[in-house]
């Protein structure tokens, strides 16, 4: 029996070789995408989940929260955190903190600026990573020790062994290699490739010492680890956090603060606070990608079914000779079952085959290509992993069964006399498939939305939101002194540089210097402080909306630091004149305001406003825009940015580099463009424009591959209408004009399903930011008529070539 069932699903796959094409073609696909989503979220999930005893080791942050103001999270505590978590909980075994700086790395000849990460002793103790040379546990003890990842010591040493040679850090410390690593895999959230001991000269931590004991100092900049003893569990410490802020850091930031406590497993989880050290996750992106994949599944599956049942009409003799030959109806869902199995195993060995030849592609759409991230390492290891094998047979027997169901069930039905009938499909049937096909074309709308919101939204992030030009913008960044009169002079003479400016910091990066300022006697509020050189707003296009820009020859533009009983000029955002209470930036400009500094900072006694500049993004449009008081002070300076005019970018960079080694500091060159600062503050929902559409292209080629083969369906089941239609006058495009209505009509109903569904999920996302773009209505058609166009598109080659045909073969057509 099982014999006979196999050899009729076998030759019925082979007799139809377009449709069973199509079928496998479209499930192998779906398969594929929905596993490479899977992998990508089960690799999601599994960040640091590898590494010895992680379920005792935790990771602080902390939220801190200020009256009128929007909660900034700090992914690095205080420095002195660690210290005061160790003495306050005997559960905590030990501690670690970890500071990244950039610094110049030296061997001989070789040169270069990396970024180096600085870590108490104890870090390698609490986290043994895999190590391929040295003692890693001791490595640290001594301030000179230095451990390396296998590509720098590649990198630096090449085959020779590294162990016990030196580095030369920013020219002025010599550092001993004491162990190599492997290399991070990119399921960590830790980027390390540089790592030194916070106790070497190299990690400049020497001005804690005089902050030690200072009432209300906040330094945050130390993502704070620690490990409980064995047997210790976390609640007591969960419970104490808030008295934790109250005994230690309530005069800095208040009670209002929180401290987070997150297992290293789920760091990669948590929300993003300021400069993460490896891009977060939004567990609510993973969740949704997963329903996509499901989605994706079950727009294959709807292919299958309606395929399936489109050919129970040519199948219904083949049953009612079953069924007159004695054939009971579990013995004809077996057999339906069956083929449908054949078609689903079929369809996933294809579709294993595909991910394993666009796993390289898919990683590197999700990787960066930046050297301050990790490679992304999604594997599919299925040979090696019994249980994800198990899991792909169980999927596919699962939607086999699924898919097949109904197909099986509606063609066992079929009475033997109706069924010897050629012509006998079920109107029920019929209507089935025409659901199927508006559900189908539902997903698609609404995948395209998607797809063109995010990326709109990305766009509006990375663009428009800015308010400032960006382009072809080099960033400098001095680390031990401030950038010479004579170095920007030599800058500016370069050939293919336009412009040199310099800030304090990047121009969208987040200062934190802060202090309280006031009007009229009205109470402080607290303004973010930038120094800015004189032609800094001219250099990124910023025109003033009251007042003035910095001028050279006005002496009060320019802050001097320790005279305070020079006036002094500012410039004030948007943000800083609602913050400070006055009704508008025209009223702004000449206003005075004082400084409520503590009399040892020598605050000026004369602060008058010149100018209100334009609010724009000094961290991601995620969060609100912070109010920022800008003065001139060159001294104070270190971050230099050079505009290129966009001519032979090579030769100017090569040029900017020499005029570094002339002029500016005794180390390797530091220097990036803006737009990568922005491609990083904006990586998660870069990669999710890139997952989606992806994923949106797949549901259009699977929404083409059914539409295909049900237009074949359609033709031959309407070959003898059209016929008669023909003979009676219809011209070709009448015609065709009857065959692309039929699919017309579910894009039209697809749409009312799509349009709420979708608005309703894209609004939700574009509440994660303060600044977005709208919905825009007009995505929702114009997703329909792409998806109508797409239907037509597919559709009507085959119908031309059908209302084409000669009437008299339409008539014998049986």
């Amino acid at each position: 029996m099982f014999r006979n069932y196999l050899s009729a699903a076998v030759r019925n796959l082979l007799r139809n070789k377009l449709v069973s094409i199509i079928n496998i073609a479209g499930l192998a696909v779906g398969f594929a995408a929905a596993i490479l989503i899977a992998l990508y979220i089960r690799y999601e999930l599994s960040f640091d989940d590898s590494l010895p005893g992680e379920r005792q080791v935790y990771r602080l942050s902390v939220t801190v929260k200020q009256p009128g103001a929007e909660p900034v999270i700090w992914d690095g505590g205080d420095f002195f955190m660690a210290e005061h978590l160790k003495l306050d909980y005997p559960e905590v075994q030990m501690t670690a903190r970890v500071v990244g700086p950039f610094l110049s790395v030296r061997r001989g000849e070789l040169e270069f600026h990396e970024a180096v990460t600085c870590v108490d002793p104890d870090f390698f103790r609490m986290l043994p990573f895999p190590a391929i040379a040295g003692d890693l546990a001791a490595a640290l003890d001594s301030p000179d020790g230095l451990v390396l990842t296998r590509t720098l010591a590649r990198k630096y040493f090449g085959d020779e062994d590294p162990l016990g040679q030196t580095l030369e850090f920013n020219r002025n410390a010599t550092m001993r290699v004491r162990a190599v690593i492997e290399d991070l895999p990119g399921n960590s959230h830790f980027n390390f490739r540089i790592v030194v001991s916070t106790r070497s000269k190299s990690a400049g931590l020497d001005f804690l010492e005089t902050l030690r004991g200072r009432p209300g100092m906040f330094v945050p900049g130390a993502p704070t680890y620690f490990r409980l003893r064995d047997g210790a569990t976390i609640a007591h410490i969960k419970a104490d956090a808030p008295n934790f802020i109250k005994r230690h850091y309530a005069e800095a930031i208040g009670t209002l603060s929180t401290l987070d406590i997150y297992p290293i497993s789920q760091v990669h989880l948590s929300p993003p606070g300021r400069w993460p050290p490896s891009p977060m996750t939004n567990p609510d992106t993973l969740w949704t990608l997963g329903l996509v994949g499901l989605l994706i599944i079950f727009i294959a599956a709807i292919n299958f079914v309606n395929l399936m049942t489109a050919r129970a009409a040519q199948r219904s003799v083949e049953v009612g000779i079953r069924k007159s030959a004695g054939a009971r109806r579990l013995d004809l869902i077996a057999q339906f079952l069956g083929e449908a199995c054949i078609y689903v195993f079929v369809a996933m060995i294809v579709a294993m085959a595909l991910v394993e030849l666009a796993l390289p592609a898919f990683n590197a759409m999700l990787s960066m290509n930046d050297e301050q991230y990790k490679e992304a390492t999604v594997t599919f290891a299925y040979w090696r992993e019994p249980s994800l094998a198990a899991a792909l047979a169980v999927a596919a027997l699962a939607v086999a069964l699924l898919a097949g169901a109904y197909p099986a069930f509606v063609m066992s039905t079929m009475r033997p006399v109706n069924s010897l009938h050629r012509g006998a499909a079920s109107r029920t049937a019929a209507r089935i498939r025409q659901g199927l096909v508006v559900v189908q074309l539902s997903a698609l709308i609404a995948l395209i939305v998607a797809t063109a919101v995010i990326h709109r939204q990305t766009a509006f992030a990375m663009n428009a939101a800015l308010r400032i030009d960006s382009d072809q913008v080099v960033l400098l960044h001095f680390n031990q002194s401030t950038p010479s009169e004579a170095f920007k002079n030599a800058l500016a003479r370069t050939p293919g540089v336009s412009g040199v400016t310099a800030a304090a910091a990047s121009p969208t990066n987040f200062d934190i210097s802060a202090a309280n300022f006031s009007r009229h006697g009205a109470e402080p509020v607290q303004l973010q402080i930038a120094g800015v050189d004189f032609n800094f707003f001219e250099f990124y296009q910023l025109k003033p909306l009251a007042g003035r820009l910095p001028l050279r020859e006005r002496s009060t533009d320019r802050y001097e630091y320790g005279n305070p009983g020079r006036p002094v000029s500012v410039w004030v955002n948007e943000s800083a004149v609602r913050a400070l209470g006055i009704s508008s930036p025209a009223t702004a400009a000449g206003e005075r305001i004082v400084a409520s500094w503590p009399p040892e900072n020598m605050a000026p006694t004369s602060i008058t406003i010149a100018g209100v500049i334009p609010d724009f993004p000094v961290d991601s449009v995620r969060g609100r825009i912070q109010p920022v008081l800008y003065f001139v002070q060159p001294e104070f300076l270190r971050v230099v940015s050079v505009r290129l005019s966009g001519k032979q970018i090579p030769e100017t960079l090569a040029a900017i580099d020499q005029v570094w080694k002339e002029l500016g500091e005794p180390r390797a060159v530091a220097r990036w463009f803006l737009d990568q600062y922005y491609h990083r503050m904006y990586i998660d929902i870069i990669q999710q424009r890139r997952v989606l559409g992806s994923l949106c292209g797949v549901a259009v080629f699977l929404a083409c591959l059914g539409l295909f083969g049900l237009s074949i369906y359609t033709a031959q089941r309407r070959t003898k209408e059209i016929g008669i239609r023909k003979v009676m006058g219809a011209a070709t495009s009448d015609v065709m004009r009857l065959l692309l209505w039929a699919f017309t009509k579910p894009v039209f109903w697809a749409s009312l399903i799509a349009w709420p569904v979708a608005a309703w999920l894209m609004n939700r996302w574009l509440d994660g930011f303060v600044y977005r773009v709208d919905l825009g209505w007009w995505l929702l058609p114009a997703a329909s008529l792409l998806a109508l166009a797409i239907t037509l598109a597919t559709v009507s080659v085959h119908s031309f070539l059908v209302a084409r045909a000669k009437p008299a073969g339409a008539l014998r057509y049986e």
